[in-house]
């Protein structure tokens, strides 16, 4: 398994992934994403040619942290190659890349019913130590 910066040529096998967890983001739109500057770097993990997982990381500095955050956007593994480390190096590969950035910290959001997924980040470390709200919003004039 390698793990490696994605690209535009990914785009299909991202949308696959992130279909397995329900989310419905185009091939085209995540093309275009991957195309453009972005401060979320995407991650793949592959064997031979076939992409078995990924993990978007963003580094930010936020108003009240003196060093940058990296958050976890997004970590799925292929339901075919889940429980063999692919998570594991993702995030290794994430928070090296985190940390040579000079970020304090790495944070993941994840929805109350992922219970595997909370098994996984207790196992790499992480801590969980507060409550996420978020407000959905109407779609702006003119967005997609």
């Amino acid at each position: 398994m390698d793990v490696r910066l994605a690209t535009t040529g990914d785009a299909e096998h991202l949308h696959t992934l992130l279909a397995q967890l329900g989310y419905d983001r185009s091939s085209d739109a995540l093309r275009e994403f991957l195309s453009q500057p972005s401060e979320t770097q995407v991650l793949v993990a592959t064997e031979g040619e076939r992409v078995i997982g990924l993990l978007a990381l963003a580094i930010r500095h936020q108003f009240h942290q003196p060093a940058p955050t990296a958050s976890v956007e997004a970590l799925v593994v292929d339901e075919a190659t889940r429980s063999r480390g692919v998570g594991h190096e993702l995030m290794e590969t994430a928070c090296a890349q985190a940390a040579a950035a000079g970020a304090s910290l790495v944070e993941v959001h994840s929805s109350f019913g992922r219970t595997d997924a909370h098994r996984f980040y207790e196992r790499e470390g992480f801590v969980s130590q507060s409550r996420y709200f978020r407000r959905e919003l109407p779609p702006s004039p003119g967005s997609r």
